[in-house]
């Protein structure tokens, strides 16, 4: 007795690995916008507020494949502002002011989810070309 694969099962298992890797990415690509905006809105809700500037300026940016996302501040808009970017003492802390380091609070939050829905959208993607 012995196995192998026919070239036409190799073919097939090819098509299905570009099929699952199609169906992988897209899966991914929407749960990390579902993941990012979720993310990005609890950082608004954690920012301080005595000024509103730090709120209003969280960001929210997606990689050009939309694989990754980042959600922080941009110094530019602070100097747009003619201000100091004082997100770094507001996180940090200074000499007279506590850190509240709100960002890495809800990054650490949502690490898990966002791995969890990583994980789902490469089983899905899997299954699919299974069934």
């Amino acid at each position: 007795m012995s196995a192998g694969l026919t070239v036409r099962g190799v073919s097939g298992l090819i098509a299905n690995v570009h099929v699952a890797k199609g169906l992988i990415g897209s899966n991914i690509r929407a749960a990390m916008q579902r993941e990012g905006k979720s993310q990005h809105e609890d950082t608004v809700q954690e920012a301080p507020k005595r000024t509103g500037f730090l709120a209003a300026h969280t960001r929210l940016e997606f990689s050009p494949e939309g694989l990754t996302f980042s959600v922080g501040y941009d110094e530019a808009d602070w100097s747009e502002a003619g201000m100091y970017p004082y997100f770094w003492p507001v996180i940090m802390g200074s000499s007279t002011q506590a850190a509240n380091n709100f960002i890495f609070r809800v990054h650490e939050a949502h690490r898990e989810r966002v791995t969890r829905a990583v994980g789902d959208a490469i089983r899905r993607g899997v299954e699919s070309v299974r069934a």
